[in-house]
């Protein structure tokens, strides 16, 4: 870290806490059960960095640009956390203010996050059921959040404000929002299933009878050359009805199979405004089994497309049929 920004966040956090008494001069290490009191004025651990650490943090503790490598952190810390990073911790203590520009890979989630996180970024954590966030929590400027599990399952009372910021964070390119099942869910709530495993098995018999009477023409023809052939053409339009049925069977059985069943039985407004529901319980289903969903958005996208190619070459040819009766 630089020692020009390592000032500049001294001042102003300084500003903010008031003195604070940094325990060393940081490049420490820490291993084994590790102990911080609450103490005046605030104490704080800059660069140092923690191994296996089973830490209890009582009062206001500053942690600045440390490294946290395993272990736990329980207890009440009341300062802040910020340019740290965290790889396979269990968070478990209750927090009193946000973690700032912090970096967290395979982390447990399981307190309390009274303001929550800002800048921060998330790779393959896990949040349980028991984690809280009270009503200041934030996730300002979040990435990550898509390789997280257990979002779902967190009792959340934050206001509208942490509703906000989950909408607007910064979430991998599978997550497109097409291809969430929030999004598809407007599609797949449409009778397609039915329709297309109705439709696709008559088709099917519908080509193999004008493939049955073509061959018994052609082998009527061979034995009596004298004989004219009718065979019957199979039009375009109808292979691309069972290939547009064939694709939406296929997109309407996956999303019948594989959408979560809270977005299929609740739309986001509904989950928010009619049942006074908080989004983070929705959105991260919405953006889970990214395979299946961009399955599904494809076979969608064939099937609409074989569909609007059918009744548009259909449109032009009632139009034409229509100018020559005309004319």
């Amino acid at each position: 870290m630089g020692d020009d920004q390592d000032q500049a966040d001294f001042k102003v956090l300084q500003d903010y806490f008031g003195p604070i008494a940094f325990t060393d001069e940081g490049h420490r290490r820490f291993q084994g059960d590790v102990l911080f009191e609450d103490v005046q004025p605030l104490s704080g651990v800059r660069c140092s960095r923690f191994e296996q650490a089973r830490i209890e943090v009582h009062g206001r503790h500053l942690f600045l640009h440390c490294d946290f490598q395993g272990g736990l952190i329980r207890g009440n810390p009341r300062g802040e956390l910020r340019n740290c990073t965290f790889t396979k911790v269990k968070l478990s203590a209750t927090f009193s203010e946000a973690f700032q520009s912090c970096a967290f890979a395979g982390v447990a989630f399981s307190g309390t996050f009274s303001k929550g996180f800002q800048n921060c970024t998330f790779e393959r954590c896990t949040f349980g059921h028991e984690t809280f966030f009270p009503e200041e929590a934030r996730m300002e400027n979040a990435t990550g959040l898509e390789t997280c599990k257990g979002l779902d399952l967190v009792e959340c009372r934050a206001p509208y404000l942490l509703d906000r910021d989950l909408k607007a964070a910064n979430l991998a390119w599978w997550c497109w929002w097409p291809s969430t099942w929030a999004c598809l869910r407007g599609v797949g709530s449409l009778p397609f299933f039915g329709l297309s495993y109705a439709g696709v098995p008559l088709l099917l018999v519908m080509l193999a009878g004008i493939d049955f009477y073509n061959r018994q023409a052609t082998a009527l023809a061979t034995a009596n050359s004298g004989l004219p052939l009718h065979r019957i053409a199979i039009p375009i339009e109808t292979v691309m009805l069972l290939i547009s049925g064939i694709a939406l069977m296929g997109a309407s059985t996956i999303y019948a199979l594989a959408c979560p069943a809270r977005i299929k039985e609740f739309s986001l407004q509904r989950w928010t405004e009619e049942f006074g529901k908080q989004s983070v319980n929705y959105l991260p289903l919405s953006w889970s089994k990214p395979w299946w969903r961009w399955s599904a958005l494809v076979l969608y996208g064939i099937g609409g497309a074989s569909a609007l190619y059918v009744l548009s070459s259909r449109l032009v040819a009632a139009v034409g049929q229509l100018a020559r009766n005309m004319g």
